[in-house]
């Protein structure tokens, strides 16, 4: 890839939708959320009765697909993009993920390029932009954490 096509690419990832006011290299944690791109199959299917209480025999659960399973592996491999990232933990829907993404130093470069890179892994599985909520001081990691679950 040209250098000029890798800018872009960082520029996409890391200007589109994102907050002004947070520095994207500096520790913090984030509730990712990445979509499937359109006409790509689902990442799991839901089973079990809703109704049940989770946790409970029966309760409803996400089964992954095979591409689901691979996206498993690749989110218990994002350490591996950068020392400085900690999976605390991670939901696959049938259309899209969720990861607890914590940054714990500081990043050379934006997180998007590094999400960029994970998704990378999926060609065409994903949706080109993403999502994030950053944990603030009004904000609880456990909170963050339950949402996922």
């Amino acid at each position: 890839i040209s250098q000029s096509a890798q800018a872009m690419s960082n520029d996409f990832y890391t200007r589109r939708y994102r907050a002004d006011w947070n520095d994207y290299k500096a520790p913090r944690t984030y509730l990712i959320t990445m979509t499937k791109a359109p006409g790509v199959q689902d990442f799991g299917a839901l089973r079990g009765s809703p109704l049940i209480p989770y946790g409970s025999h029966g309760c409803a659960y996400i089964y992954n697909s095979p591409l689901g399973n691979r996206i498993k592996d690749a989110i218990w491999d994002i350490p591996s993009l950068c020392p400085a990232f900690k999976v605390h933990k991670y939901q696959i829907m049938p259309d899209h993920i969720h990861v607890v993404w914590q940054v714990t130093a500081h990043l050379n470069e934006h997180l998007g390029c590094y999400i960029g890179r994970f998704k990378s892994r999926f060609k065409y599985v994903f949706a080109e932009t993403y999502d994030d909520s950053i944990l603030t001081a009004d904000r609880r990691l456990d909170v963050m954490i339950r949402y996922v679950e």
